[in-house]
């Protein structure tokens, strides 16, 4: 006698719309119960994921903006958050985004109102990427060095300077812009600062 062919019925088909916590996904493609490829009906990102996942409604759209309605993950190589433990970008990049796009934060300080983010910084594998290529230890990242008065935090206003001369003074401000115009090393133009 042969053997009896067992054909199983995808508990998932083609076309399906399902919910999850980050929005409703569609079913493109069904390859196997652990290959499906989706796509997020808001974001229109797609990724592969599995049935399981689909059904208990556990499917990340990283190209959601949750982070103050504008910043995502994005898809990358950047980890955000390694068990409890979140990356230093990741840090560093919350923190300007709360600077930008909180309204709380807005109420103590006020300054901030009118500074935004580059789009291409609102996809956190952007930011890493640039972040880890320019970081220099112990230092700040600052948007208005290279443009004084300049609001826009992006890959071609910011660099990273020492946290003694970020946080000084506006005439410190005006001397280390001055400094970064001429040429000059900050290094030099630093010490000759008096922070009050």
């Amino acid at each position: 006698m042969g053997k009896v062919l067992r054909f199983y019925k995808p508990s998932v088909k083609i076309g399906d719309v399902y919910p999850t916590r980050y929005g409703d996904l569609r079913i493109l493609h069904y390859f196997s119960s652990k290959e499906i490829v989706v796509e997020f009906l808001w974001s229109k990102s797609k990724r592969v994921t599995s049935a399981c996942k689909i059904k208990a409604g556990n499917v990340k759209d990283y190209f959601l903006p949750i982070v103050h309605g504008v910043g995502f993950l994005g898809n990358g190589d950047f980890i955000a958050v390694r068990g409890k433990d979140k990356d230093r970008a990741y840090s560093v990049w919350l923190c300007m985004m709360r600077r930008c796009y909180s309204a709380a934060y807005h109420k103590d300080k006020p300054t901030y109102k009118k500074c935004t983010i580059h789009s291409d910084w609102h996809n956190y594998q952007n930011f890493a990427s640039w972040y880890y290529e320019n970081y220099v230890e112990g230092y700040d990242l600052d948007k208005d060095l290279k443009v004084w008065g300049n609001t826009e935090y992006g890959p071609e206003t910011c660099t990273f300077v020492s946290v003694k001369l970020n946080r000084g003074s506006a005439k410190d401000k005006h001397l280390k812009t001055d400094a970064f115009i001429l040429g000059k090393d900050y290094s030099t133009v630093e010490s000759q600062l008096v922070i009050l």
